[in-house]
């Protein structure tokens, strides 16, 4: 419906719906583009970014975010390295968006780019060492403070309050006594071991393997029909928060650049996505 939206990403809300939606999406380096006024989660993660339909106008958002206008020059893919790391991005894929992905992967590989098999040592333990312990704990001081010096006029229990019952349920998970909740002790490691050296596996990757950036597939699954919370993948259940967030919150905790581009797309029935739109 427009030719450029700006979004914000703090644990996929730039990269999830532009895959979804197959449409062209960049969450820059945390701290590329200034976030003021931009209701926040954490100062760790929170990044702007935009959406677009062609990386044409992604790159010319960022040259009036940066004020950088020089030329972007397309490079020969002929020799470039791609990192592809099986082991955490492509465990457990819905078949279709493996199938997709695979085939992407190989036009690559036609195109002269070289494919690297390697892992970034310990990721799946250290994002969850850091990623849900540094939101949990950051949201519930953040938004406060931001309703306060924003001067809403409303404290962080009235808006908590005309929340839907999904996300009132899931805030109070984060306080004292819910499931998500994380003691000061635990967020300073977070912090201070775990995030620094989910960083410094990722130098160390980049350095060893020479490649350029990792492809993976944005989420586990393609889009499901709205109100669905569990999908199903081959004979397993999973909470689709989890299928659509797991492969993109290694890019958001470390502060990496992420582009998402569309690689393919699935058939579906319409009229069935669109009756269940109106039902709901």
């Amino acid at each position: 419906m427009a030719p450029l939206g700006v979004a914000e990403d703090t644990l996929g809300s730039i990269r999830i719906p532009a895959a979804l939606c197959g449409i062209a999406g960049f969450r820059p380096t945390t701290s590329r583009y200034p976030s003021a006024g931009v209701a926040p989660i954490s100062a760790l993660f929170d990044q702007v970014g935009p959406h677009a339909r062609a990386v044409g106008d992604l790159a010319l958002f960022d040259a009036v975010a940066t004020g950088n206008f020089s030329p972007i020059r397309p490079t020969a893919l002929n020799g470039v390295k791609l990192g592809v790391a099986r082991g955490y991005w492509f465990s457990g894929l819905d078949a279709e968006v493996e199938r997709i992905t695979n085939a992407a992967l190989r036009k690559l590989q036609d195109d002269g780019v070289e494919l690297v098999e390697a892992e970034v040592a310990d990721l799946a333990k250290l994002i969850q060492r850091t990623t849900l312990p540094v939101i949990a704990h950051d949201f519930l001081r953040a938004l406060p403070k931001y309703l306060q010096d924003s001067q809403t006029g409303l404290t962080f229990d009235q808006v908590v309050a005309l929340a839907s019952p999904e996300v009132k349920g899931l805030i109070t998970q984060f306080g004292k006594g819910g499931s998500f909740f994380v003691a000061e002790e635990a967020y300073q490691a977070a912090r201070d071991t775990h995030l620094p050296k989910l960083r410094e596996n990722f130098r160390d990757y980049f350095a060893r393997t020479g490649v350029a950036a990792i492809m993976f597939p944005a989420t586990m699954v393609p889009a499901t029909v709205i109100g669905q919370d569990e999908v199903m993948i081959g004979d397993k259940t999973l909470p689709l928060s989890e299928a659509i967030t797991r492969n993109i919150a290694p890019g958001s905790t470390a502060g990496l650049p992420g582009l998402v581009l569309l690689a393919g797309s699935r058939k579906v029935d319409c009229r069935y996505r669109w009756s269940s739109m109106v039902r709901r």
